[in-house]
């Protein structure tokens, strides 16, 4: 039973590293480079670069995204693959699923239920 113990407060402090250098990882500023769209027909992709969107995370947990014309932001959280994002008193939370993140590029896959089960991919780079 000892044993157990150990083991289940070793994975749970692994858990927490984990997503502390996930954050640690995402602050900072990134710009979205290319957007994937796949859906049950094929994929479609569309370059980003020229528009210069970008999204700061910043340590606050406050989450900053521009276009050059429109401004949003927004709270986020990490929860072990997870990225969060909300608005305080919003209704409703977007849930992307970290699947790269490292110092110099960032994906995002949201799933999109209500445009034929469609999922959208977000690839950043780090501009800063």
């Amino acid at each position: 039973m000892k044993k157990i113990l150990i083991a289940l407060a070793f994975i749970s402090i692994s858990f927490v590293s984990c997503n502390k250098n996930k954050e640690k990882a995402i602050i900072g500023k990134w710009q979205n480079v290319m957007i994937i769209t796949q859906y049950q027909g094929g994929s479609d992709s569309l370059d980003m670069k020229k528009a210069k969107d970008f999204t700061t995370f910043r340590e606050d947990k406050t989450l900053y995204i521009t276009n050059g014309k429109k401004e949003a932001n927004s709270n986020y959280f990490i929860r072990e693959n997870t990225l969060y994002s909300f608005k305080l008193g919003g209704m409703d939370t977007n849930r992307m699923e970290i699947i790269m993140l490292n110092s110099k590029k960032l994906s995002l896959k949201m799933d999109l239920p209500n445009f034929e089960n469609s999922t959208m991919i977000l690839n950043y780079e780090r501009v800063d």
